[in-house]
């Protein structure tokens, strides 16, 4: 069953392409699925933000991750180009999906602040202000961001946010490695959305279970650089990757290579001492 799956979603070719980086974004991917359970248990799922300059391979990895749950294209928003109205009708339209903010410029002329997703972190209510009144969106999904450049946000902000960084550097073989995952088809991928569906409630109870431990690891090793929110976010992450890893039996190499990975997307700064 492991090997099938890895073969349908030619996990392989995703590994040489992506590395840990991707495998994190996979395993995001994966929990984004079950988003609103995860957060029933633990009421809080992680903002995901892919950042790399133009050409690291965001678009790549992206439409890789919408072909796993059989869609050929996805929509991204500018939230700097977004009227007021415009960002809670995406919002509402993802519903217990995944909503994709992406930009390369921010317009200084926008009202927007990424603290107006604040609450999606923990899901619920999303309530918008405008000349028409107020707005209360319900929204139970996942978010993620893409740019070019670091956030320009807040403290409260940068703590719900987990990064992967992409630096885009591609020898002949890597290139054809994605060359291979862009033939991948829709119908292909939807294979791993079919495999999560089965494992829904097994895949919701080892996370809930394995993520306080990893947190509290996390926390206990670095108590002064971490706060406890970017530990959590780091324990969710860590229980992710080891889904993933019972889901697609990754090697032991793959696996921890990833989990050591994880410390750089909990904060950006992070330097271990």
């Amino acid at each position: 069953m492991q090997n099938e799956l890895k073969t349908a979603i030619r996990f392989e070719n995703f590994w040489e392409a992506f590395g840990p980086s991707g495998v994190i974004a996979l395993a995001w991917w994966m929990g984004a699925r079950h988003a609103a359970d995860i957060r029933k248990h633990q009421s809080s799922f992680p903002i995901l933000h892919i950042e790399g300059p133009a050409g690291s391979g965001k678009t790549t990895l992206q439409t890789y991750l919408w072909k796993l749950l059989g869609q050929d294209d996805f929509t991204e928003y500018d939230p700097f180009h977004a009227t007021r109205l415009g960002r809670p009708r995406a919002l509402a339209h993802a519903g217990n999906g995944v909503v994709s903010f992406g930009y390369e410029v921010k317009s200084p002329q926008s009202d927007f602040d990424w603290d107006e997703l604040l609450p999606l972190f923990n899901g619920g209510k999303a309530l918008y202000r405008s000349a028409q009144g107020v707005e209360n969106i319900s929204f139970s999904g996942a978010v993620m961001i893409s740019s070019q450049a670091p956030m320009e946000c807040s403290n409260a902000f940068q703590n719900r946010v987990v990064r992967v960084l992409l630096i885009g550097t591609h020898d002949a073989g890597t290139r054809n490695d994605v060359t291979l995952l862009n033939h991948l088809t829709a119908e292909q991928g939807s294979a791993f959305c079919k495999a999560l569906d089965q494992e829904s409630s097994q895949t919701v109870s080892t996370l809930t279970r394995l993520a306080p431990a990893y947190a509290a690891s996390i926390l206990d090793r670095y108590p002064e650089q971490l706060s406890r929110q970017a530990a959590k976010n780091g324990g969710q992450l860590m229980a992710m990757v080891d889904v993933l890893s019972l889901l697609l039996g990754l090697s032991e190499a793959q696996r921890r290579s990833s989990l050591v990975e994880v410390m750089d997307c909990i904060h950006p700064n992070f330097v271990p001492f």
